[in-house]
């Protein structure tokens, strides 16, 4: 995938209600991929808690970069820098204070 090589796992595991899930998820140890899953993972984990992080704790030392899992799946990955242009607002950043009443 994205032309890394990565190790497919097969998964298990029972959720609150007492229903068995079955999944295929494929990781890998490349760095760039690694970076990337953290970075994924730590804004899942401000979303939804603690779950991410005993999820990230629960990959195999070694191969903690997903590739694919579920419906989520990286097609491409690069290491270069984007250009600033990419994160240009379209409008100038407003003051939420300009919305007070005046006091």
């Amino acid at each position: 995938m994205a032309g890394v090589q990565g190790h497919v796992y097969r998964l298990q595991w029972t959720d609150k209600q007492g229903k068995q899930h079955r999944e295929e998820a494929v990781l890998t140890s490349d760095p760039l991929v690694v970076e990337m899953t953290d970075a994924y993972l730590s804004g899942i984990q401000s979303l939804y808690g603690s779950g991410a992080t005993a999820f990230r704790n629960s990959l195999p030392e070694g191969e903690r970069g997903l590739l694919r899992s579920g419906g989520f799946r990286v097609e491409s990955i690069s290491g270069k820098a984007l250009p600033a242009s990419d994160f240009e607002l379209p409008a100038k950043p407003m003051d939420p204070k300009q919305f007070l009443p005046n006091r």
